[in-house]
């Protein structure tokens, strides 16, 4: 909150990696192999929360904040609402989460364990849905990558594994593999993994 303050008045940017913990959430004693053992660590309800947070301050202090790596659509509609409410307010989510699904991951594989986590099919489709009607404002990689010994894969143990997804070198092509099934141009691949980010970092 100081810091939005202090930022209020002046052209920048403030970025937020949104989500909060939450004192009722704790690891359950499943099996750490198991990838929904890790997803229920993470609800949509820390990012929902976390949003909240930025959507209240962003109004308040009149600073345009920005929402990384979104992987839940269960906030689409409170940035929607901030948005009409005349919040500064942009929103970018991340080519493995349009691309992966939480069904899909085998037990043990912390390849693919990131923060915001990798959720269901469902949420998936309504991210693109977001995508096409303009919600969310770009597709990123959020790179986050790791020696292979971080990621734990002899245990495949989720809750102790890195938390982060290789793959700068895949974004291009997950995306328009996916975005082309559902009827993207690739006019729109362009400006949603290039113009518009170059635009939010006032790259000309």
């Amino acid at each position: 909150m100081k810091n939005m303050k202090q930022l209020t008045g002046y052209v920048l940017l403030l970025q937020f990696h949104a989500e909060r913990e939450l004192e009722h959430v704790s690891p359950l004693l499943n099996n750490p192999c198991d990838y929904t053992t890790f997803l229920v660590t993470r609800p949509d309800e820390m990012e929902v929360e976390a949003i909240r947070t930025v959507i209240k301050l962003c109004l308040q202090y009149r600073v345009h904040c920005h929402i990384v790596h979104l992987s839940t659509s269960e906030a689409l509609p409170i940035i929607n609402e901030a948005r009409k409410a005349g919040a500064m307010l942009t929103v970018e989510t991340t080519h493995h989460y349009l691309s992966l699904a939480a069904e899909d991951i085998p037990s043990g594989a912390t390849h693919y364990k990131c923060c915001p986590p990798i959720r269901t099919r469902d949420n998936q489709e309504q991210l693109w849905s977001a995508l096409r009607a303009g919600m969310i404002d770009m597709v990123v990689s959020d790179h986050s990558p790791c020696t292979t010994d971080l990621k734990l894969l002899q245990s495949g143990d989720f809750l102790k594994a890195w938390g982060g997804i290789s793959s700068l070198q895949f974004g291009l092509p997950l995306f328009w593999t996916s975005a082309r099934q559902r009827g993207f141009t690739l006019q729109d691949t362009v400006n949603l993994m290039c113009k518009n980010t170059a635009k939010l970092c006032r790259i000309e």
